[in-house]
C-alpha cells in the first residue's frame, strides 16, 4: 500500500467508521423518509471516505533508482489507475447528494420571526444572539428519528438506563411523536437539539430558540415557563405538558439552553432574557407566570426562584437541591404554591435525595405539594402522563386560587 494512502486512511477511516455505524442504525430505525435518506447518505459517505485514500494513491511498483523516463512512466501509470477508482466512488457521492436532497426537501420551514402570533399552536421563535442554522443535521433530521436513534444507543453509554428502560422510553416517545405528527404546527416547528449537540461536542452553551404554545382563546395569557433537562429541549416534552397547561388557560413558554446545564453561567441569563421578551410582547400576564423544570431544569428553577418572584414553582422529576431550598423560600415566601413531582422508582435522581430537599422546604414553611408516582422512573413525563396532568392541574388550580399580589 502506498505510504500516503496509509497515512490518509489512518486519519479518515476511524471517524468514518464511527459515523457510519451511527448512520447505519439511523437507516434501520428511522420512522421517516428524511431519516432513512440521511442514514443512507452517511453510510455512503462513510464508504466513500474509507475508499478515498486508496483511490487517490493507487499502489504502483517503484524501483529504488529510476530515470526521468521511468519516473514519468510511473506517474502516468498512477494517473491511469486513479481515474477509474475515483469514478467508482461516484455512485456513493450520488447517494449522498440524493439523501441530502430528500432531507432538505422535507425539513421544517424554519424558526419564526420574533412576531408572536395571537393563536394557539406551537411557534418556534429565535431570540438571539446570532441566527439559527437551518442547514445543520439536527435541523434536517426529524426529531422523532433523533429520539429513536438515541433510545437504541443510550443504554450503551449511560449506566443508569438499561436496554429494557431504553425500549420502554422508545415506545412512549414514539407514541407521543405519532400524536404530534397530526398537529401541523408541531410537525413543522423544527428541532432545538442542535444547541445541545454543540455543547456536548465541546462548544459553548448557546441559547436563542424558544418554543411558545399559546392556549386557545388568544389575548393576554398567564404562562408556564418550562426549563428542559439534560440533552436539550424536545417537542415531546411540550406535547406531554400542554393538555393540563392549556386546560387552565396558560401558555407554554420553553426556552432552550445548550445541553441543559442551567446552573452554569448563561443559564439564569437565558431565563432573564425570556422573561424580558415575554414582557415586551404584551401577550402574557406577567403577574401570573409560573416556572417548572424537568430533571436538570430543576437546577435552573432553583436559581430562577432566587432571582425572580413567581406565581408558582415546580420541579418535575427534577434536581431539587436541599441546600438551595431555604433561599428559594426566602425569595418566594410561604404562600407561593410549589410542586415536587417525582417517580418512586427514579434511580437517576433517587427519592431520598428529593426527600431531603422537601424536608427543607417544609421546614422553611413553604406551601409545597410532594407527589410520588408509584412505579414511575425518571421518565414519568412520557410513561405516566395521566399522573403528570393530574399533578399539573392541581398545582395550577392552587396557583389560580391565590389572591392577587398587592400592588
Amino acid at each position: 500500500m502506498d505510504l500516503r494512502a496509509k497515512f490518509l486512511a489512518a486519519l479518515l477511516v476511524p471517524p468514518s467508521v464511527f459515523v457510519g455505524g451511527v448512520a447505519a442504525v439511523l437507516l434501520v430505525v428511522a420512522d421517516t423518509p428524511a431519516g432513512h435518506a440521511l442514514g443512507a447518505a452517511f453510510v455512503a459517505l462513510t464508504l466513500a471516505t474509507s475508499l478515498l485514500p486508496f483511490a487517490l494513491f493507487p499502489r504502483t511498483p517503484a524501483p529504488v533508482e529510476f530515470s526521468v523516463a521511468e519516473a514519468e512512466s510511473i506517474a502516468a501509470h498512477r494517473r491511469r489507475a486513479r481515474r477509474p477508482r475515483l469514478v467508482a466512488l461516484l455512485p456513493f457521492v450520488a447517494v449522498v447528494g440524493a439523501g441530502l436532497a430528500v432531507a432538505v426537501s422535507q425539513s421544517p420551514p424554519g424558526v419564526d420571526t420574533l412576531t408572536l402570533r395571537d393563536e394557539t399552536g406551537l411557534q418556534s421563535l429565535w431570540l438571539g444572539p446570532g441566527t439559527p442554522d437551518h442547514a445543520a443535521l439536527p435541523w434536517l433530521t426529524p426529531e422523532r428519528d433523533q429520539m429513536r436513534l438515541a433510545s437504541h444507543l443510550v443504554w450503551m453509554i449511560d449506566p443508569l438506563i438499561d436496554r429494557r428502560e431504553s425500549a420502554d422510553l422508545r415506545v412512549a416517545t414514539t407514541g407521543i411523536y405519532d400524536e404530534l405528527a397530526h398537529d401541523e404546527r408541531y410537525a413543522q416547528a423544527g428541532s432545538a437539539l442542535g444547541l445541545a449537540y454543540t455543547e456536548l461536542l465541546g462548544g459553548s452553551a448557546r441559547s436563542g430558540q424558544v418554543y411558545v404554545d399559546r392556549a386557545p382563546g388568544g389575548g393576554t395569557q398567564p404562562a408556564v415557563v418550562f426549563l428542559h433537562g439534560f440533552g436539550g429541549a424536545i417537542e415531546a416534552y411540550l406535547w406531554a405538558l400542554r393538555p393540563a397547561i392549556h386546560a387552565r388557560g396558560y401558555a407554554l413558554v420553553a426556552p432552550s439552553y445548550g445541553a441543559g446545564f442551567w446552573d452554569n453561567p448563561g443559564g439564569i441569563e437565558t431565563v432573564d432574557a425570556t422573561l424580558a421578551w415575554m414582557e415586551s410582547t404584551g401577550a402574557f400576564d406577567m403577574d401570573r407566570v409560573v416556572i417548572a423544570g424537568l430533571s436538570n431544569g430543576g437546577l435552573g428553577v432553583s436559581r430562577a426562584a432566587q432571582a425572580h418572584p413567581w406565581r408558582g414553582v415546580a420541579w418535575l422529576s427534577g434536581v431539587v437541591e436541599a441546600d438551595e431550598m431555604s433561599a428559594v423560600v426566602a425569595k418566594q415566601g410561604t404562600q407561593v404554591p410549589m410542586l415536587v413531582l417525582h417517580g418512586a422508582e427514579d434511580d437517576r435522581i433517587p427519592q431520598d435525595y428529593v426527600d431531603r430537599a422537601v424536608v427543607v422546604l417544609k421546614g422553611s414553611g413553604a406551601n409545597v405539594t410532594y407527589t410520588l408516582v408509584p412505579g414511575a422512573n425518571h421518565f414519568l413525563m412520557f410513561t405516566h402522563r395521566a399522573a403528570l396532568e393530574a399533578a399539573l392541574d392541581s398545582w395550577l388550580a392552587n396557583v389560580d386560587a391565590r389572591p392577587p399580589t398587592p400592588g
